[in-house]
């Protein structure tokens, strides 16, 4: 009796063992497949994170073209504006790339294709670092704020300001002389007689482009901040 007491006590202690062999198997495969699972997930944010990183420093050096563009334009506006205000009742002889500066406008079409599919796809959880995604969500309200004085400008000029210079004979002249990046005008120089609607619709334009002045740069300034996040996120995973 003591013998088959001891047999059967072997033979549970045989199951028991091998139970929690099957056990810790399956609790092995279960944190392989995790630990795998992570592996992936990790790579395919850090591709991602790099894909970011890399449209940023390109849409910023885009931006810094713009950003100079603009501000060519508006010194001209400000140099029309300070003439027409000195000349009095007198007409005065201006260049005409002045007055295609005053038609002439852009908006900042920032552009990141790897935020939008993520944002369009609702992966962009895939971001684990708060600091990133938190600045990834606030990219696109910060860009429309900027987009939107700027197509109030666009409007101010195609429906406001280009109708009076017409009146003033004067829109041929602006139109011909309209510079984009790396454009040459036509030149020539007109005669314009100074009124208090031209110089105030003149001075309405220069608030426009004071908006672009001064919110292009923030934009940029926002994606140098993201890109030194990236960055250092991307450093610490090597």
């Amino acid at each position: 009796m003591a013998e088959m007491t001891h047999r059967w006590a072997g033979r549970w202690g045989i199951l028991f063992l091998e139970m929690t062999l099957i056990v810790l198997s399956i609790l092995i495969a279960f944190a392989l497949d995790a630990w795998w699972d992570e592996q992936i997930q990790r790579r395919e944010e850090g591709s991602h994170l790099e894909s970011l990183r890399d449209e940023l420093i390109a849409s910023r050096s885009a931006l810094g073209e713009i950003i100079q563009s603009v501000q060519q334009h508006g010194d001209n506006v400000d140099t029309l504006v300070g003439l027409l205000q000195s000349a009095g009742s007198d007409s005065v002889i201006v260049s005409n790339e002045l007055l295609g500066s005053v038609v002439s406008w852009r908006t900042s079409d920032v552009s990141i294709s790897t935020l939008e599919s993520l944002s369009a796809s609702g992966n962009l959880g895939i971001i684990t670092n708060p600091g990133i995604r938190k600045a990834l969500i606030g990219f696109p309200a910060v860009v429309q704020d900027v987009q939107e004085d700027e197509e109030i400008g666009r409007d101010f000029v195609e429906y406001v300001l280009s109708p009076a210079l017409a009146r003033l004979g004067l829109a041929g002249a602006a139109y011909a002389n309209r510079l984009g990046f790396n454009e040459a005008g036509h030149g020539g120089e007109s005669a314009i007689k100074p009124t208090e609607e031209l110089i105030g619709l003149l001075t309405a334009r220069q608030v426009h482009i004071s908006f672009s002045k001064r919110g292009l740069p923030r934009i940029s300034a926002y994606m140098s901040e993201l890109i030194t996040k990236i960055d250092s996120e991307l450093q610490e995973r090597r």
